[in-house]
């Protein structure tokens, strides 16, 4: 019976850690789903008056945006284009800017590496769902998910908090802790690329990534509980 308990206590454990991967894999998702969305960017600068503010048109700083994202995927080499500002021909970024981008694709790659992992992970849980059902162990990937859940809601909770708290204090300590450079550290007064990305554009961004986030966490959740409850059915 204690063997049995132990048991039951490492395959949680397992399936818990696997839970937090396959949910930092479905947030990663839906990021890269809403950083592509090239029509929303253009209709955010419109009604940010873009123009007004910096000199480059809706459509052109949706194109200078773009690149970015492009190049964090991979598919383009290089940041730089030129953009018409106040109807003159520039180069959009600076050679900091340039270099900083560097870090952000090897940063964001990494990330993107959980994708997969995340695959992964669902396989591992549909294993260990399958051997505990076997060996009549509690239904370990419902118990997992929620503790899983439950743990990156306390991280990710906390996280959010000093963010609303304390934004400036928050973006400084995350560039500290994934560059090892000061690159990161722009005057808004002078980059193109800081006037074209203000805090609101990705607080936007980060809100309808968490809301389909905790949708497809709901979902998962329903077929859990709905899975779990025909078991003890068909045991009854």
């Amino acid at each position: 019976m204690a063997k049995k308990k132990s048991l039951a206590g490492l395959l949680t454990a397992v399936s818990c850690i696997a839970w937090l991967i396959i949910i930092i894999a479905l947030m990663f998702t839906f990021l890269r789903g809403e950083l592509k969305n090239e029509s929303r960017y253009l209709a955010f600068y419109e009604e940010y008056r873009i123009e007004e503010r910096t000199g480059l048109t809706p459509k052109g700083a949706t194109e200078a945006l773009m690149a970015l994202v492009d190049y964090m995927e991979g598919d383009r080499d290089s940041i730089q284009l030129t953009v018409e500002e106040y109807g003159v021909p520039v180069e959009m970024c600076s050679e900091d800017e340039i270099h900083h981008m560097v870090d952000v694709y090897y940063l964001y790659q990494g990330f993107a590496k959980f994708q997969p992992a995340g695959i992964a992970c669902a396989a591992v849980i549909l294993l260990i769902g399958w051997y505990a059902n076997k060996n009549g162990l509690p239904n370990i990937p419902l118990r997992s998910f929620f503790w899983g859940l439950g743990l990156f809601i306390l991280i990710g909770g906390g996280l959010a908090l000093w963010a609303v708290l304390d934004f400036t204090s928050f973006w400084t300590a995350f560039h500290l802790a994934f560059f090892s450079n000061d690159l990161w550290l722009m005057d808004p007064r002078v980059s193109r690329m800081i006037r074209i990305c203000p805090e609101h554009l990705f607080s936007g961004i980060a809100g309808r990534m968490a809301a389909k986030t905790a949708a497809m966490l709901g979902v998962i959740c329903i077929a859990l509980v709905a899975y779990y409850r025909q078991s003890r059915k068909k045991e009854g």
